[in-house]
């Protein structure tokens, strides 16, 4: 004999509370203020910059300026954003804006430089010079 499985709310009546102030209305959402817009402008403008360092499509970017490297573009014909050099020009007096990220070389890249860079002595591929050092022949 199976019984049937019956719900808790068969025992139980449902009873709907109303909320004590009634409906509550939303408040308008303030408008941004004028320091978060301008930091939100800020990002926006940093991170296109930081995008225009990590295109290597423009050159390398160790040891110059961002506009050094906008102008070196233009000169090989690599057609940099214009938005870039208006950007840079409009904010020169900012390091943040002025000095790329890639100011200088990694220690992992240098350490990667170094070890495509061919021995002086011993074998190109090998990469260890004393054991060529210690056998001449």
């Amino acid at each position: 004999m199976t019984t049937k499985r019956r719900l808790i709310t068969d025992s139980f009546k449902v009873v709907k509370r109303s909320r004590k102030g009634g409906k509550r209305e939303k408040s308008p959402t303030p408008p941004p203020s004028p320091q978060k817009e301008a930091d939100r402008v800020r990002e926006e403008e940093l991170e296109k910059l930081r995008q225009f360092d990590l295109d290597w499509s423009f050159g390398p970017c160790t040891g110059i300026s961002r506009l050094q490297r906008w102008e070196r573009a233009k000169l090989h014909g690599l057609n940099p954003p214009e938005e870039i050099r208006d950007l840079l020009l409009q904010t020169h007096a900012d390091p943040e804006y002025n000095l790329g990220r890639c100011r200088e070389v990694p220690l992992s890249c240098k350490s990667l430089f170094m070890r495509t860079i061919p021995q002086e002595r011993g074998d190109v591929g090998s990469g260890d010079t004393r054991a060529s050092a210690k056998n001449p022949g």
